[in-house]
C-alpha cells in the first residue's frame, strides 16, 4: 500500500522461491504469453507487476491493490488462440473472480473485503466498453455490481500495465463524469411502500414486480416515480 513500487517485493519473492509457496497461481503467470498486439510488455506476470505499480500511493485502496494483483490469474486457464495467432482470454475475468476466494481466506477472513476483490475482478474487463461508446445506461448497469469509482481505477492501471504508448485515458474521464452526474438514480425509485399503496401485497410477486420495474428504470423508460407506478399497474394486469 505504501511502497512506491510494490512489485519489487512480488519478485523478489519469486526469485527466492517464497512466491510459489504462497501464490503458485500468480508464479504461472510467467508462462502466460499474452501477444504482443494487446500486450507489448510480455507475459501476464510482467503485465500484473505493472499494473499493481500504476496507481499513485494516494489513490490506493487494499481491495483495490488485492484485486489488481489476482486481476488475471484466470488466464493461466482459458487461454485461446485464434488462427492467425492473436491470443484471446475470453472469460478469464470470470475464471479468476471464481479462484479468488481461495487465494484471499490463505491471509484473511474479511468477507466484506473477499467480496470486493471478486467483484472487481468479475467485472475488470467491462470498462473496455468504453473505448467505442459510452451511455448513462451502461454505467447505472455497472454501477449496481460493482463500485465504480475503484472498477475505473483498476481499470486504469490495468491500462498502464500494457506500456503506456498503448494507453487511453479520455473514457475514463468521460465515464467518471457522467457517472457523478448520474449515480444518485441508480437507487430504486419505486418502494415496496409504493407497491402497497396501490394494493400490492408483500410476497414473491411484489418482489418480482419490483425488480421488472428496477430493470425499466435502469433502461430509462421511466424516470419519476408516478410513471413508475403506473408501469406497475400494467403489469399487475
Amino acid at each position: 500500500m505504501k511502497c512506491q513500487r510494490p512489485s519489487q517485493a512480488f519478485i523478489w519473492l519469486k526469485e527466492i522461491g517464497w512466491l510459489e509457496l504462497f501464490y503458485p497461481e500468480l508464479v504461472i503467470l510467467e508462462k502466460v504469453e499474452q501477444g504482443i498486439k494487446f500486450h507489448p510488455e510480455g507475459d501476464a506476470f510482467i503485465h500484473t507487476m505493472l499494473a499493481i505499480d500504476a496507481l499513485p500511493i494516494e489513490e490506493r485502496e487494499l481491495d483495490i491493490m488485492f484485486a489488481l494483483l489476482f486481476h488475471d490469474i484466470g488466464k493461466a486457464i482459458v487461454k485461446n488462440i485464434r488462427e492467425d495467432d492473436t491470443v484471446h482470454f475470453y472469460g478469464h475475468d470470470e475464471a479468476g473472480a471464481a479462484m479468488v476466494e481461495v487465494l484471499m481466506r490463505r491471509i484473511t477472513d474479511n468477507k466484506k473485503l473477499i467480496e470486493s476483490v471478486e467483484k472487481l475482478i468479475r467485472y475488470h474487463m467491462y470498462p473496455l466498453k468504453f473505448l467505442k461508446e459510452i451511455t448513462t445506461k451502461s454505467i447505472k448497469k455497472i454501477s449496481i455490481k460493482v463500485d465504480f469509482p475503484k472498477l475505473m481505477k483498476v481499470h486504469y492501471a490495468d491500462m498502464n500495465g500494457k506500456g503506456k504508448s498503448y494507453c487511453r485515458y479520455e473514457h475514463i474521464d468521460k465515464a467518471m463524469e457522467i457517472y457523478k452526474a448520474v449515480k444518485n438514480e441508480i437507487r430504486p425509485i419505486i418502494s415496496g411502500k409504493m407497491l402497497i399503496s396501490i394494493g400490492i401485497e408483500p410476497g414473491e410477486n411484489m418482489g418480482m414486480i419490483l425488480k421488472e420495474l428496477y430493470e425499466m428504470q435502469l433502461d430509462e423508460q421511466f424516470i419519476t416515480a408516478e410513471d413508475g407506478i403506473e408501469i406497475a399497474k400494467n403489469l399487475l394486469k
